[in-house]
């Protein structure tokens, strides 16, 4: 399928990064899907686990903005064409932790999720945080993922 210029020009940015770290790029990669409802000008691309314990992921490309769910989170990541042109390279690290970190998943409770991203020295790179409703303490529960490359 033939993309908007706005949709390849995002799918560009993250083929980079998968160059940057030798892997096949997004639409030729085996470790993805394309989703079933994409379209010219909104692409979802997938991960496939194939029972190797990766992260729930998908990036969703529109012509505005490069979202992706992790895990449950459905936003965890919402950058803009702004956020994407004034922040690349910033974008770029967090591309390239994102998909060559471990991943821990806190979860507490239904309504409470902390994500982090490990590099291999065992360093937090990156955290995202997602409330939803009133938190009441709930029963903490851990999952680590593997590094997708």
């Amino acid at each position: 399928m033939n993309y908007t210029k706005e949709v390849s020009e995002k799918v560009e940015l993250v083929n980079g990064v998968l160059d940057e770290i030798h892997a096949p790029h997004l639409l030729e990669n085996p470790d993805f899907s394309v989703d079933e409802m994409s379209m010219e000008s909104w692409l979802k691309i997938n991960l496939n686990d194939g029972g190797h314990n990766k992260v729930p992921l998908s990036l969703t490309f529109t012509q505005t903005s490069l979202e992706i769910r992790l895990d449950r989170i459905a936003e965890a990541i919402d950058w803009s064409d702004k956020d994407l042109k004034e922040s690349r390279s910033i974008v770029s690290t967090m591309l390239k932790n994102l998909f060559t970190n471990h991943v821990l998943v806190e979860y507490h409770g239904a309504s409470r999720t902390l994500i982090s991203l490990f590099g291999q020295d065992g360093k937090c790179t990156n955290n995202f945080k997602y409330s939803e409703g009133i938190s009441f303490k709930g029963k903490r529960e851990d999952r680590l993922y593997h590094p997708i490359y």
